[in-house]
């Protein structure tokens, strides 16, 4: 639960409270957070798809930490660096990257040791980049496929926005899928093996990990099987497959089912990722008609 008051925010988390100071907070409460947005405040505080809030416990080296990453169809990874802090020294420095395949882009931020003046962000963006990146005054943006992030040198903070067709895609810090369920984004001992990428000797936020129950293992086979069918008899889809494979979108079919979405829910969702993907290659597809009845 959170409270909003006298600029600050008051997270209970772990039976405790974590303070999060107004200056890393843009100017809203945890429940107007959007239902694709996550925050990374200052490098030592988070708050997931779902709401769920909780500190990054200080570290005498760096570490970097798989913040996002779109587990069914790869399209899209956001990791975060932090610098060297402590429970009373937070990191000076910290960045986000967005990686596409061989694209990548970074924001890094440094804070300033007069903590009265604001940080200080630039990007770093590889060769040949297809990853967009703008600036506006303090905003700096990254614009990738399904996803962007925005970071704020004035709030020291990131906000990361996914498309709501990758929903059920998500794994990571920020949280292994929006469903408006907390209990599923704390962490459990052998989450870091694929959140802590280096400087794994420090220990994460950590509470108990609460199961999430889809479908059934013994029907796994079956919606494969129907999710196969619809791909490869598919005439828009076909369409598609001379530029982009399908096979990535034809696997968050079957992952939308085991997420207990109706069939028609699963199809569309995967269809309407896949044909935003084929339209930036040049060929345009639709998807089924009864897709522009279901959100």
């Amino acid at each position: 639960s959170a409270r909003d008051f006298s600029g600050s925010l008051i997270h209970l988390v772990n039976s405790h409270t974590l303070r999060l100071p107004s200056a890393y907070l843009p100017a809203i409460s945890p429940r107007s957070v959007t239902s694709s947005t996550s925050y990374v405040y200052g490098g030592e505080y988070y708050t997931t798809f779902d709401g769920y809030s909780a500190e990054m416990v200080g570290c005498s080296s760096e570490q970097e930490l798989l913040l996002v990453h779109d587990e069914i169809t790869h399209l899209f990874t956001v990791k975060m660096r932090r610098g060297a802090s402590s429970p009373s020294s937070p990191p000076s420095r910290w960045s986000v990257e967005l990686i596409e395949g061989t694209s990548r882009a970074t924001i890094n931020i440094e804070r300033p040791s007069d903590s009265r003046r604001p940080s200080s962000a630039r990007f770093e963006v590889s060769p040949s980049s297809s990853i967009s990146t703008s600036r506006r005054g303090d905003v700096l943006v990254m614009r990738g496929s399904g996803v962007v992030v925005r970071c704020s040198e004035k709030l020291n903070n990131c906000k990361i926005t996914v498309s709501n067709l990758y929903r059920n895609n998500l794994k990571g810090l920020l949280g292994h899928e929006f469903n408006r369920e907390q209990f599923d984004d704390s962490l459990v001992r052998e989450d870091l093996e694929e959140i802590c990428l280096q400087g794994c000797r420090c220990p994460l936020a950590i509470k108990p990990l609460a199961l999430v129950f889809g479908v059934s293992e013994s029907s796994i086979p079956s919606v494969n099987r129907k999710c196969a069918e619809f791909f490869s008899e598919n005439a828009e889809v076909q369409k598609g497959s001379s530029v982009v494979p399908y096979a990535p979108f034809e696997r968050m079919c079957s992952n939308e089912m085991t997420k207990n979405s109706s069939w028609d829910l699963a199809v569309c969702r995967s269809v309407r990722a896949y044909s935003s993907i084929v339209r930036d290659s040049g060929v345009n597809i639709r998807a089924p008609r009864y897709c522009s009845r279901i959100h």
